[in-house]
């Protein structure tokens, strides 16, 4: 025998509704967290809405140096609250002189958080080595790669500045 609880003399189609809706989990209404480098698994009842979103731990921007070698203010596309790892790379073709980058200057809000920084590259050289014979003596080298820093300004160079959240 089956009861139906709605026509039997039972529970009202809203009062079973509100049973069901307090018997459901709730949904989690804080920012979902960063990733972890090692993960976890959880321990929250609560789901997560369809449309949430993580956190960025990144932020990439694309910038020009100038004419002594300096960008301008590379403005994060997030702020960080330590700072963070950042690298350069060069847009432009193979082969091309490699550029060295480093972060001359940071900039920080009123509240102490990294959001952005002045970059300077300039150009190296990457003389090859090969066997070197001297007179009565002959050295072996074979074919080495060097480079060496030059103090020479690398205007005009475009690149991707890439800014990481420091592992916690």
């Amino acid at each position: 025998m089956s009861l139906n609880i709605l026509s039997d003399g039972g529970l009202t189609q809203t009062q079973v509704q509100s049973l069901i809706n307090a018997a459901l989990p709730a949904p989690w209404q804080q920012t979902p967290a960063s990733e972890s480098t090692a993960g976890t698994q959880g321990a929250t009842t609560q789901y997560a809405m369809g449309n949430h979103s993580h956190p960025r731990l990144s932020s990439v921007t694309e910038g020009a140096l100038g004419a002594t070698g300096f960008s301008g203010n590379m403005m994060f596309t997030r702020s960080f609250a330590q700072k963070p790892g950042v690298v350069c790379t060069a847009d432009m073709p193979g082969g091309s002189q490699p550029i060295v980058f480093d972060v001359n200057s940071w900039i920080q809000d009123a509240n102490g958080n990294y959001t952005g920084c002045v970059i300077r590259g300039w150009r190296a050289l990457t003389p090859t080595l090969t066997a070197v014979s001297v007179v009565g003596v002959s050295v072996a080298v074979g074919a080495q790669t060097i480079t060496v820093f030059t103090n020479v300004a690398a205007s005009g160079v475009n690149f991707f500045l890439i800014a990481f959240q420091m592992s916690t």
